[in-house]
């Protein structure tokens, strides 16, 4: 078990290391300032698309629970 932890553990960190590059490539081309127009975008399209899910996707209850 110790093994597999070991060589998630590197994969996890090659994946962070390759993410980081790429965020610092977009950093780079993008001024500070500007960050908030993208992020704002990025928040709405989140709340549409949880409000979307939630509207036309009700959770469904379990079957274990029955009406009294």
């Amino acid at each position: 078990m110790t093994q597999f932890n070991e060589k998630n553990n590197a994969l996890q960190q090659e994946i962070n290391s390759v993410v980081w590059r790429a965020c610092d490539t977009f950093r780079g081309t993008i001024d500070p300032s500007q960050y908030k127009d993208y992020i704002l975008v990025m928040l709405f399209v989140k709340y549409l698309s949880d409000l979307h899910r939630d509207r036309y996707n009700p959770p469904k209850q379990s079957s274990a629970r029955t009406k009294p």
